[in-house]
């Protein structure tokens, strides 16, 4: 069991938005240790306008999350850098500064580095003293850009691998793609939090998802670009008698696809809700969709929302992106509107043991417990090599 460490997580995302991976795993492993979890740089008038209880005083930047036993720093960008070229230029090194501070609030500790931002490469040298350095490559994140910056991103990304001890990947897309620069890579995929598994008894229906209808089908996630908003109009289109219920925060660049979708009669955009009330939703609903586009980002994605409609109980219909094999016969595979449609049909007869057999699948081999606690061994395992290293023969 990996205990008594300091671990600063360079997080891609921060704490205070949607859980994803590093949200978990972090917050597990915070219970048997001391857990930074560091934000991307946000500039500083952004910090302030956050609500109190997500921020801490602009000098300290620190916070800790209610029910959580890590602490979240926010390092800021330097005032003035989008107008200034040798600010720019003082953007790592003052990044650096920042997260050494960290370090020095926790004497005397072993040192693990979880770094989620190839981009941050830099910090591997920054922190010569640590004991452990990992690369959590949860995302193809390459295909987010394209041009110069891409291959400069390749190229940081590359030398990460290449450099961190360890290497944890969430597909085996990501897998095949970092072996080919270093030997320390192990698969991890997703999982599920515990919370989203069904208790015992009746659960009381959210009060907005009461009043829409049944049969419910279900897209939560995030709004974006990744997302098939035709095959979803379309399906709404050619079911009329299905509710296609959207729960998550639309980003802008997709406000007009989402807006005309909205127009369908039967389908509900609820927006964003609290992540902890997710469950009481999931509970309610018929069906978990994943409606994806096919592109270079969606081949190396492993959807959260997968594990947590396994939870839920939930039939899954899916376009063709890759579902790890172990999870194979629980996801029907549907490309275009007509197969989409005639999966969700089927999915709505299935007999209630195949719900009963998905919950209990996922929670013998899909939480972020037995995750975190693999994650922990990979490491004590780096460390007892390390030390087995140093006393020499």
């Amino acid at each position: 069991m990996l205990e008594g460490k300091l671990i600063i997580c360079d997080s891609n995302i921060p704490w205070h938005h949607n859980r994803y991976s590093k949200h978990h795993l972090m917050s597990r492993l915070a219970r048997s240790n001391d857990v930074v979890f560091m934000d991307p740089e946000e500039e500083w008038r952004a910090y302030l306008r956050r609500d109190r209880g997500k921020r801490g005083s602009l000098a300290r930047r620190t916070w800790q999350p209610e029910g959580e036993d890590l602490t979240v720093f926010t390092p800021l960008w330097l005032p003035g850098r989008s107008r200034l070229d040798f600010l720019r230029r003082r953007e790592e090194p003052y990044l650096v500064r920042q997260a050494r501070s960290l370090v020095r609030r926790h004497p005397g500790q072993d040192l693990i580095l979880f770094l989620g931002n190839a981009w941050h490469v830099f910090l591997l040298d920054a922190f010569p003293e640590a004991a452990c350095t990992i690369y959590h490559c949860s995302d193809n994140f390459p295909a987010m850009f394209e041009g110069d910056f891409r291959r400069r991103f390749e190229e940081r990304e590359q030398e990460m691998i290449r450099r961190a001890d360890l290497v944890v990947c969430s597909h085996a897309m990501l897998v095949e793609k970092c072996q080919q620069h270093s030997d320390r890579v192990h698969y991890m995929e997703h999982a599920v939090d515990e919370r989203f598994f069904r208790p015992e008894g009746e659960v009381d229906c959210p009060e907005d998802l009461a009043m829409i209808p049944r049969p419910r089908v279900l897209f939560l996630g995030s709004l974006d670009g990744l997302v098939d908003y035709d095959l979803m109009a379309d399906l709404c289109t050619a079911a009329p008698s299905l509710s296609l219920v959207l729960i998550g925060p639309t980003s802008a660049d997709v406000a007009d696809p989402v807006a005309r979708l909205a127009e369908q009669p039967n389908a509900h955009v609820l927006g964003p809700r609290r992540w902890d009330s997710l469950p009481s939703y999931l509970w309610h609903m018929d069906i978990g969709l994943m409606p994806w586009v096919q592109n270079e980002w969606m081949a190396g994605a492993c959807p959260l929302k997968l594990y947590e409609y396994l939870a839920a109980g939930l039939p899954i219909v899916s376009t063709p992106p890759d579902v790890p094999a172990h999870l194979q016969r629980f996801v029907t595979i549907a490309q275009g509107a007509k197969q989409f449609l005639e999966a969700v049909e089927a999915s709505l007869q299935e007999p209630p043991a195949a719900r009963a057999e998905r919950e209990r699948y996922a929670a013998e081999n899909c939480t972020w417990r037995s995750r975190s606690e693999r994650l922990g061994e990979l490491i004590c395992a780096h460390l007892q090599q390390r030390a087995g290293q140093d006393e020499g023969p």
